[in-house]
């Protein structure tokens, strides 16, 4: 409108400067005046439709050129379940994802340069899709603990139960610590408490035995030997035990014959219960018998002294006085004897 109103301004002035006598009859040609005004209704109308023509062309919307000079024809892309968009909004599969999209958006005032599209998606021909990416492991960040913040509950940790000879081993540890410590009574108590819990345990019965010979107190060795034998009685050592208790406690008679009652397989070859029933002979005055036992005892083993001074002792007391001298050289060849024991053995050779 600002426009029409310039135009009709300016009609007007050049009206006023053209003054009175350019319209006065004497200045024109002579015969009908023509009127004016039809001209300036096609002047106005023309002046409207361009005013008008002009407003609709500013208001159209301006079509953006294209990124890629194709304006026309959208880029299929090799993904089915999404439409094509046109090259100015095109979504392709990122490099290494099927997943992933990269917009390719129109150039910027500056004039960048768009990043290159293959051949395939100028063209528009379908895009080949892009091979699985490999797959690459990638470390978990370390936990980051928020103050305040409770924390996990730490994984539970299932322990193994013991079994019945873990903790049969673990005890008689504890009883050799209190030992070792001198507390003797708290390991006496506890060995009690034990036996008790576990009757044929051999090593728990003979530390308790050994703990109360230890403390003269025969009698209750005896008695704690005797259960033993009951709960265990294939075991040649607790019997082997329970007749030197008998000898000690003034039964020598009673101890000889427990041994001699054994009917167990490896008698023979147990060297503490030959060795036993030989003294136990011998201090009951059967010295041939003794003699048979410490000969079979030195031919097994002939670098045992003790046994050789046992031989003398007994061939001395049977009035073998000869063999008695050639056993006590035996004895003091050995290396193993004993400095009382030699001492007595070349005191049996003075003459």
């Amino acid at each position: 409108m600002s426009l029409i109103n310039q135009m009709l301004k300016d009609l007007e002035a050049r009206r006023q400067s053209e003054g009175p006598d350019a319209l006065s009859p004497q200045a024109v040609n002579p015969g009908p005046r023509r009127s004016r005004w039809p001209w300036m209704l096609a002047g106005g109308l023309l002046v409207v439709g361009c005013v008008a023509l002009g407003l609709w062309l500013g208001g159209a919307p301006q079509q953006e050129p294209c990124a890629l000079g194709v304006a026309e024809k959208p880029v299929r892309v090799a993904q089915p379940s999404r439409p094509a968009q046109p090259v100015a909004a095109t979504q392709i599969p990122a490099a290494g994802s099927e997943t992933a999209m990269v917009t390719v958006a129109a150039p910027a005032a500056q004039h960048e340069q768009p990043e290159a599209l293959p051949a395939e998606a100028v063209s528009g021909e379908a895009v080949e899709p892009l091979s699985a990416p490999t797959a690459v492991a990638v470390a978990e960040p370390p936990a980051v603990l928020t103050p305040g913040a409770p924390s996990a509950p730490a994984a539970a940790v299932v322990k193994t139960p013991e079994t019945a000879e873990q903790q049969r081993t673990r005890q008689r540890d504890r009883v050799q610590a209190l030992i070792q410590s001198g507390q003797l009574q708290q390991a006496r108590q506890l060995l009690q408490k034990l036996v008790v819990q576990w009757p044929a345990d051999k090593a728990l019965c003979l530390q308790l035995a050994s703990l109360l010979i230890g403390t003269q107190d025969y009698a209750a060795a005896l008695a704690v030997v005797d259960q033993g034998v009951a709960a265990m009685p294939a075991e040649i050592d607790l019997h082997v035990l329970q007749a030197r208790l008998l000898a000690e406690t003034g039964q020598p008679e009673s101890a000889r014959q427990r041994l001699l009652a054994l009917a167990l397989p490896g008698l023979d070859q147990h060297s503490d219960y030959q060795l036993l029933l030989a003294v136990l002979h011998q201090r009951l005055g059967d010295y041939p018998a003794a003699m048979t036992i410490y000969r079979r005892l030195c031919e097994r083993q002939p670098q045992r002294g003790n046994w050789w001074l046992g031989l003398a002792v007994a061939q001395q007391q049977a009035g073998q006085r000869a063999d008695a001298q050639r056993s006590y050289q035996q004895a003091l060849a050995c290396s193993d004897l004993k400095a009382e024991l030699r001492h007595y053995a070349r005191q049996q050779l003075e003459p």
